[in-house]
């Protein structure tokens, strides 16, 4: 006779009897929120928690302290964190974006989203990643239609760089030749001009990342290029990180134009940004004498032949009544596959060669060079820079063209998602984005 066929409830109580079996479907429904025969598999604290903690160390997956990490094998420190790189941050406790946040506790909900990290509401957005504005997700680009913006709070430039470098997409990089373009207008030391701790930093993530022959490209300010390097050291820096350099002043250009350009008759800029070269874009944050501030699109003027930056740029009888929206149109003949702005100094005054200091303590990257520059904006504006606070960071004159030409993506302040890793700094800057 056959044995009597069991009710899925009878089977599933049985299970549960098994410690083994029970732990297995308990993790199953981990998250879920779901009860089983009356045990609790929710994230949240219950009766039944400290039976789940024995049952855990008694079935354990052989790592050291009994405790299993979330994908079943043992992380380093031997705890589950719950973050995608398997790590805790200082506290022990799991925060949003991998981060601790200013008061060491975790700025999330406790509730974990589909790849381990939580974001701000405990819901998992489309593409199973955080929604947060404060996530750090490893992407520069535009998935979502917003320019990403990355923003890491740390006045250690090698930590900091490091931090920055992991948290966007290197993968343009590989297997390609790279073009970086400074910002060398003087010899005068950062933040007058591009320190040399970000070159090496950038350099060396960018061979990480597999990228090919990389060079340094400059044409600097009224002293010339070959005075600004000598005195620089560049081309001992460049020995040192085994790259070569290129002085603009002698490089072989190609034009370009487009409607509705105000440059007459179209501009040359050096053939590589317009080759095959990855660009790679490393300004500084400034006020500028002249062109009011100077972030990552005034590198274009680096570009410009020497005698068109004087007769049509900003000719020296009539700087006042100079476009400076002609610097957004010399961004029009290239693309900037990476922007990194060292803010953690600035010129507040001044500028582009000297002035008053400020110290955001803040490094910056991302695609998008009006994105990063409206950030450098929102920054200096924090920081009670002269001579922008009259206008709205749409309506600066550099950034106000750029979006008339569709220059990259970003159009408004909501075009631009911050991600960085302190939630405090990320909010006081969307803040000052949105109010312009």
């Amino acid at each position: 006779m056959c044995p009597k066929k069991k009710s899925p409830e009878e089977i599933l109580a049985s299970l549960i009897q098994c410690p083994l079996s029970r732990r297995n479907l308990m993790k199953g429904a981990i998250g879920a929120g779901i009860t089983l025969a009356g045990i609790s598999c929710s994230d949240s604290g219950s009766s039944n928690e400290k039976d789940r903690e024995e049952e855990a160390d008694t079935y354990s997956d052989g790592d050291s302290d009994g405790d299993s990490d979330s994908d079943g094998d043992s992380d380093s420190d031997g705890d589950s964190d719950g973050n995608s790189d398997g790590d805790s941050d200082s506290d022990g406790d799991s925060d949003s974006d991998g981060y601790s946040d200013s008061d060491g506790d975790s700025d999330s909900d406790g509730d974990s989203d589909s790849d381990g990290d939580s974001d701000s509401d405990g819901d998992v957005d489309s593409d199973g990643d955080s929604d947060s504005d404060s996530d750090t997700e490893t992407d520069t680009g535009e998935d979502n239609g917003k320019s990403k913006v990355y923003i890491v709070h740390n006045t250690d430039r090698q930590a900091g760089l490091t931090e920055l470098m992991e948290m966007v997409d290197l993968s343009f990089a590989k297997d390609r030749k790279i073009l970086i373009k400074p910002n060398f207008n003087s010899a005068n030391p950062f933040p007058a001009s591009t320190h040399d701790d970000t070159i090496s930093g950038v350099v060396g993530a960018l061979k990480d990342a597999g990228a090919g022959a990389i060079t340094l490209g400059e044409s600097s300010g009224p002293s010339g290029t070959q005075s600004v390097i000598s005195n620089k050291g560049t081309l001992n820096l460049c020995t040192r990180l085994g790259i070569t350099f290129e002085d603009f002043d002698n490089a072989e250009r190609e034009s370009f134009s487009f409607t509705g350009m105000k440059w007459p008759g179209g501009l040359e800029i050096p053939k590589k940004m317009r080759s095959d070269h990855a660009v790679v874009l490393l300004p500084c944050l400034k006020t500028h004498a002249w062109g009011v501030y100077t972030l990552s699109m005034k590198l274009g003027v680096g570009l410009v032949p020497r005698n068109r930056r004087d007769t049509d740029l900003h000719p020296y009888a009539n700087l006042a009544g100079a476009d400076k929206g002609l610097i957004a149109e010399i961004n029009k003949g290239f693309k900037a596959d990476l922007i990194v702005l060292d803010g953690i100094k600035g010129f507040k005054t001044g500028g582009p060669d000297e002035g008053a200091e400020c110290s955001p303590g803040l490094l910056i990257a991302g695609n998008d060079r009006v994105a990063v520059d409206a950030v450098g904006l929102a920054v200096l504006k924090m920081n009670n820079a002269q001579g922008i606070g009259g206008r709205s960071i749409f309506d600066q004159d550099q950034i106000k063209r750029a979006v008339a030409i569709e220059l990259d993506n970003a159009r408004s302040p909501q075009d631009i998602e911050l991600v960085g890793n302190d939630d405090n700094v990320i909010a006081e800057i969307r803040s000052t984005l949105d109010q312009g």
